[in-house]
């Protein structure tokens, strides 16, 4: 009869030893943050984060099949997690066509990515604006519409928190122009 009690101490007294973690050793210097010094590490923020985008580069696009070339400026504010981004932008474009006719072309709407570390990719809409000036008496010819893109970014140089250089590569199909490409090189705040 004694055994059985002896055996339920034994039982309880070894989950004890095995659960329990070993004693640290105090020590009089200050505990390191064990967080890598390396500022391209992932940084874990379950909670959203405020951020700011400059972006700048050059635009290739058709107009009803001529070819245009011009350069493209952005600026973004927008809201993101490690896993997800909200962004409203305002882009502008400004170029030629092949026949020299000058062209402008600005957009803004949200868009909605996934963010995998270093790479982002998003979908997004815009109200656009395109204005093209006749060579003959500068009239500029005008229209408004509403349009559809997507883009890739890639930060190739990070900062602390989310701060980043990046390369970004934008398509957009909208009802003033037929389709367009940009390549800019960014500022993520």
């Amino acid at each position: 009869m004694m055994k059985r009690p002896v055996l339920l101490a034994a039982a309880a007294a070894t989950t004890l030893v095995l659960t329990t973690p070993p004693a640290r050793a105090q020590s009089a210097e200050p505990q390191l943050d064990s967080r890598p010094d390396d500022a391209s590490a992932p940084r874990p923020n379950k909670r959203g984060s405020f951020f700011g985008e400059l972006t700048a580069g050059g635009v290739y696009g058709k107009i009803m099949g001529i070819p245009e070339y011009g350069g493209a400026v952005g600026a973004g504010i927008g809201l993101a997690s490690d896993r997800f981004s909200l962004k409203l932008a305002l882009d502008y474009e400004q170029g030629r066509t092949e026949h020299g006719l000058s062209t402008r072309w600005g957009g803004v709407g949200p868009s909605v990515g996934l963010v995998f570390d270093r790479l982002r990719l998003a979908l997004g809409a815009e109200i656009a604006y395109f204005g093209l000036t006749r060579i003959s008496n500068g009239q500029i010819l005008d229209s408004f519409g509403v349009g559809a893109f997507a883009l890739g970014s890639f930060d190739f140089m990070r900062f602390e928190d989310r701060k980043a250089l990046f390369v970004q590569v934008r398509a957009k199909d909208d009802t003033t122009r037929l389709w367009g490409v940009s390549f800019s090189l960014g500022l993520r705040l």
